[in-house]
């Protein structure tokens, strides 16, 4: 195989990456638009387990590329994938995704008493002012 060849096949897999990359953030972005209005900690609790499923990448078994992890998940759905190939995808797709809970949960704590110290500070102003 040519030099140029291994620039054209790794060209090749640079823009099917950012095509895909592109295409990603777009359904991360209508996600989030149209869960604006939602209840806080689902909303991210469920834009952060999109964002890992959509851009989790995974080695492809016998060659040394990536491809996202949830194509794996299909093709094991569709009858196509191996169960060996298909447990350490789901296994990284599942410690991702408990790392997201985790941090949904530690922020909406965080969050809440933030809230709760703004409105106690906020009292407190108004009894000052009374």
């Amino acid at each position: 195989m040519y030099a140029s060849q291994d620039f054209i096949a790794a060209a090749d897999y640079i823009i099917a990456w950012l095509a895909y990359g592109i295409a990603a953030a777009v359904l991360l972005g209508l996600q989030a638009w149209v869960t604006r209005r939602w209840q806080r900690n689902l909303r991210w609790l469920l834009l952060g387990l999109a964002a890992v499923l959509l851009l989790t990448p995974a080695p492809v078994p016998g060659h040394d590329i990536l491809a996202p992890a949830f194509m794996f998940v299909a093709f094991a759905a569709l009858g196509q994938a191996d169960a060996a190939e298909l447990a350490p995808v789901l296994v990284k797709l599942a410690l991702l995704a408990l790392g997201v809970v985790v941090f949904v949960v530690v922020e909406g704590m965080w969050w809440r008493q933030r809230q709760a110290a703004a409105e106690r500070r906020a009292d407190l102003e108004r009894r000052r002012a009374a």
